[in-house]
């Protein structure tokens, strides 16, 4: 069973208490970026209350989860399209050494008929001599 951990941290100045299975030092990380988020938008704009601050905040991170998300979504796509070309790459690779070792059998063949052939040749050139 996971402990529940209750963590009191400030967000533009107001104490909240959070229940959550995070560690300790991550939520209060996210709390200390939520915060500095908040005000750096309370700074731009003075007459905004924290609500309004928060609720600017809340929208940038959801379109920066989203634009993370989609570009996640792209590399997987490309891996997986790198993955099938790699595959098909192995595939050729593997039908080229087949046919290389058969062209390497053939020429072997082949050599071995021609070396037949001069042995042939040379023996009916010492009967004509003869």
């Amino acid at each position: 069973m996971e402990i529940i951990n209750k963590i009191r941290l400030k967000i533009g100045g107001m104490p909240y208490t959070i229940s959550t299975t995070e560690p300790e030092e991550y939520v209060y990380e996210l709390a200390a970026e939520i915060d500095k988020a908040v005000e750096a938008v309370l700074d731009r704009n003075p007459s905004l209350s924290l609500n309004d601050a928060l609720v600017l905040c809340i929208m940038d991170y959801a379109d920066s989860r989203r634009k993370s998300e989609q570009n996640a979504d792209h590399i997987r796509e490309q891996l997986t399209g790198y993955l099938e070309d790699a595959a098909r790459a192995r595939i050729e690779a593997d039908e080229l050494r087949s046919e290389a070792a058969r062209l390497r059998r053939e020429l072997g063949m082949a050599r071995g008929q021609n070396r037949q052939k001069d042995r042939e040749a040379a023996a009916e050139g010492e009967k004509e001599k003869r």
